[in-house]
């Protein structure tokens, strides 16, 4: 089964008074009036234009998702087994936020299927399903570079919805998509440590043998030939042959260095403490960590 997606866009004059805002029409449409002076504005046309696109788009993907989830349902039962859920399933996308209806089968009063979970992806409470377009604009261009409530401006104003996402629920979703990130990098941490027979603290636990290598030194010729086309390594030819630690090869080895630096750790809030009469804020706290570049 295939579905097709059919988009037309009409401009046209008409004789209906103006009309501000869209408004939706019978057969799922929406239909705004403007003057002749905005229809002949380049910027007031275009903010026209995407002003009654976006509602449309959202009522589109509405009315589509409903009926996906009614002929879903069906398929796993009987017409008279189905059911309307109660709570109206919540999309926050790319194309703002909008809802549509899921269904389930109930036998006997028995629930066998439900949509909201069974084909799409379960919601707790007042949850919203965050589409993959929604993530790269809140979180990717947006609150990993600016501030949440500029982001949640942003995204509001770019999806013509003002208010839809207040900065309040995008700061909680940047948070919840931050902590699945970072369970999912531990997790696959701890895979490659026990595929490679490596405790959780790092310990080898399998045959040593496995690593047991020859460094990886340049020859002697090598080192020989690098002092003769260096004039300036005539005054220590002799120490630098007969240094104790060999030269390693740069195609078979990593440089690894280890530098301590200190980040600023932020609170929430910070007291402010009384000095010589003035205010001023307490000293700043620093977490002090170790950065390993290979």
């Amino acid at each position: 089964m295939r579905y097709k997606i059919k988009v037309n866009i009409k401009i046209a004059e008409c004789k209906y008074s103006r009309l501000s805002e869209p408004k939706k029409q019978e057969n799922g449409s929406f239909e705004m009036t403007i003057s002749e002076e905005e229809a002949m504005s380049i910027d007031k046309c275009e903010k026209a234009l995407l002003e009654t696109s976006y509602p449309t788009i959202r009522e589109a993907m509405s009315r589509h998702l409903t009926a996906i989830s009614e002929k879903k349902a069906l398929e796993n039962g009987n017409e008279t087994d189905l059911s309307i859920n109660t709570h109206l399933y919540q999309v926050d996308g790319e194309v703002g936020r909008f809802v549509f209806q899921s269904h389930r089968i109930v036998v006997d009063e028995g629930e066998e299927y439900n949509t909201s979970g069974d084909l799409f992806p379960e919601l707790k409470g007042k949850e919203w399903y965050r589409t993959s377009g929604f993530k790269e604009i809140a979180f990717v261009f947006g609150s990993c570079e600016k501030s949440y409530r500029k982001t949640s401006d942003m995204i509001n104003r770019t999806r013509h919805q003002p208010g839809a996402t207040p900065s309040r629920t995008l700061r909680d979703n940047t948070e919840a998509e931050g902590a699945e990130i970072i369970d999912f990098v531990e997790m696959k941490a701890k895979k490659i440590l026990q595929e490679n027979e490596f405790s959780e603290e790092g310990v080898f636990k399998g045959d040593k043998k496995k690593y047991d290598r020859e460094p990886a030194q340049l020859p002697e010729q090598e080192v020989q030939k690098a002092i003769e086309s260096c004039p300036d390594c005539n005054e220590v030819k002799e120490a630098i042959l007969n240094n104790p630690v060999g030269y390693e090869d740069p195609q078979n080895t990593v440089n690894i260095s280890m530098d301590d630096v200190g980040v600023k750790e932020q609170k929430k809030h910070r007291k402010r403490v009384e000095k010589d009469g003035e205010k001023s804020q307490e000293k700043k706290t620093f977490a002090k960590k170790t950065k390993i570049c290979a």
